[in-house]
C-alpha cells in the first residue's frame, strides 16, 4: 500500500488563533444572515409588518473567549409583537372601529383617543356592556371610534422554530465564506 502526504498550507502554530477568527467571521456573517431572515419570516407570516417590527430582533455577539451570539427580539417591540409570538388573551385591548381615523401603519396616531374626546367625543357603555370611546358622526348620530374589547389571539410566530431555520439556512455559507477568507480559497 502506498504512503500519502498531505501537505497543510498553514502555519500550525497559528491553527487555533485562525480557527477562532474563522469562527468570529463565521458569526458575523450569521448575525446579518439572522437580521434578514428575521425580517423575511415576518413578511411571510404576519400582514404587512411595517420597519418598526421588521427590525425587531437584536444579535448581540459575545467576548472572543466563548464566541456565541445572543438573539431576541427588542423590549418595545416584544411588548408589540407579544401576541404574535405568544397567543392570549388581551383584556380591556383599545380596539379601533372602521371609522377610526388610522395613520399610515393601521394604527391610531398617538394621542388619538384623547384628541375624539376633547373635541366632543366621550366614553360610553354600550347596551351589551362594551365600553367604548364615540363621536358625532355629522348626520344626527353616533359614530363608534374605538371600543375596549377582550381580545384571544392565536399564536402565530415560533421564535425558536424561526431562529433554528434561519440558522440552519445562514450558518453553512457564513462558514464557508469566513474559512475560505481565512485559509485562502474563493470563499463563496
Amino acid at each position: 500500500m502506498a504512503a500519502i502526504t498531505i501537505d497543510i498550507d498553514t502555519d500550525l502554530g497559528t491553527l487555533d488563533a485562525d480557527l477562532r477568527r474563522a469562527g468570529k467571521m463565521a458569526l458575523r456573517g450569521l448575525s446579518d444572515g439572522l437580521r434578514d431572515g428575521h425580517r423575511q419570516y415576518l413578511r411571510d407570516n404576519l400582514d404587512n409588518p411595517m420597519p418598526f417590527s421588521e427590525n425587531s430582533l437584536y444579535v448581540i455577539g459575545t467576548p472572543s473567549a466563548t464566541p456565541e451570539l445572543l438573539v431576541g427580539i427588542k423590549d418595545q417591540q416584544a411588548e408589540y409583537l407579544q401576541y404574535a409570538y405568544l397567543g392570549g388573551q388581551r383584556d380591556n385591548a383599545l380596539t379601533p372601529t372602521l371609522d377610526a381615523n388610522l395613520d399610515s401603519h393601521g394604527n391610531m396616531p398617538c394621542g388619538y383617543t384623547r384628541a375624539v374626546a376633547a373635541a366632543d367625543g366621550f366614553w360610553m357603555t354600550t347596551a351589551k356592556g362594551i365600553r367604548g370611546l364615540f363621536a358625532d358622526n355629522g348626520a344626527g348620530g353616533l359614530r363608534a371610534v374605538a371600543l375596549m374589547l377582550d381580545t384571544e389571539y392565536d399564536q402565530r410566530l415560533d421564535f425558536e422554530d424561526e431562529i433554528e431555520g434561519i440558522v440552519s439556512e445562514a450558518l453553512p455559507a457564513a462558514t464557508k465564506k469566513a474559512f475560505g477568507q481565512v485559509f485562502g480559497g474563493s470563499g463563496k
